[in-house]
């Protein structure tokens, strides 16, 4: 694969030209590919994560490639970071126009993802102060001064496990199932002062998070007949065709979606029912 950095949109062009944009988690994988899009695509890129020495390789990689961005090391489970968040981002550049709420934990941290009698309180309480409550404090701030600049867009990272059922995936799924309501709530109250939020609900997507999971998935995707059972793509997303996917609902070509929460997930959601004996090829239809 060409490692060469693919330049940066500066003709105005491109779909996030003259906006500043701000992405969360985005020291590696989903975050760090979104990061880099976007600033290809014309935006002013601000990205946040734990670990200050990912973060700023990513950045690295923008400004290599030609964009403009800075990295502002915070963890957004932390109101405090998150106002520093904010202001040094208004301080920088005079505005905010785009959101991403992509920091998350759980799926192969140490907060488990066991069955629901398994997990610790703390443990429980982390994931959702996390997932969940991240997304609450960066919009808080953000809304604000999008209100003032004229209006924004929010895009929020769900997952398919929160829409359906796994049995050992308790917290994750109840805190990404909170990021689907709050975002319509958000939709529904921010729409009319130019606010629009919407939710990517993802599956599998091939990051750090869940590499503790791959050798089992590795598995599945030996038999074909399991492999298109859990994905009737029968592979894993790649972080780069997502961050496609949030290009589309923080642009323009996606003006008048508010308060949606679209699967792009291979099929993974749908899986299940196309595969129960004598849906795919009923003997009678009448």
């Amino acid at each position: 694969m060409d490692s060469t950095p693919t330049p940066v949109q500066h003709d105005g062009a491109g779909k996030l030209a003259g906006r500043v944009a701000l992405v969360t988690g985005v020291g590696h994988g989903l975050g760090a590919a979104t990061l880099e899009l976007f600033a290809r695509e014309g935006a002013t890129v601000v990205g946040c994560c734990r670990t200050a020495e990912d973060g700023q390789a990513t950045l690295a990689r923008v400004t290599e490639a030609g964009g403009r961005g800075l990295f502002v090391r915070a963890d957004v489970a932390e109101s405090r970071d998150v106002r520093h968040l904010i202001d040094t981002t208004l301080e920088r550049f005079g505005r905010l126009d785009v959101v991403v709420n992509n920091a998350a934990i759980g799926m192969s941290s140490r907060f488990h993802t066991g069955a629901i009698c398994e997990i610790p309180d703390e443990d429980f309480d982390e994931v959702v102060r996390v997932n969940l409550g991240s997304v609450f404090r960066v919009c808080k701030y953000a809304i604000p001064p999008m209100i003032e600049g004229g209006g924004g867009v929010i895009v929020n990272i769900s997952s398919t496990s929160s829409v359906v059922g796994f049995p050992q995936n308790h917290n994750y799924s109840a805190a990404k199932a909170g990021v689907n309501s709050l975002t319509q709530s958000i939709a529904v109250r921010y729409g009319p002062e130019g606010i629009r939020a919407n939710c990517i609900v993802m599956g599998g997507v091939d990051t750090p998070m869940i590499a503790s999971l791959m050798p089992v998935w590795n598995e599945v995707m030996k038999d074909d007949a399991q492999r298109f059972q859990v994905n009737p793509m029968g592979r894993i997303s790649q972080p780069e065709e997502m961050a496609k996917s949030l290009l589309f609902a923080a642009s323009d070509d996606s003006s008048f979606m508010n308060g949606a929460s679209i699967a792009i997930d291979g099929g993974q959601v749908i899986a299940p029912v196309a595969h129960i004996p004598g849906i795919e090829h009923p003997e009678d239809s009448r």
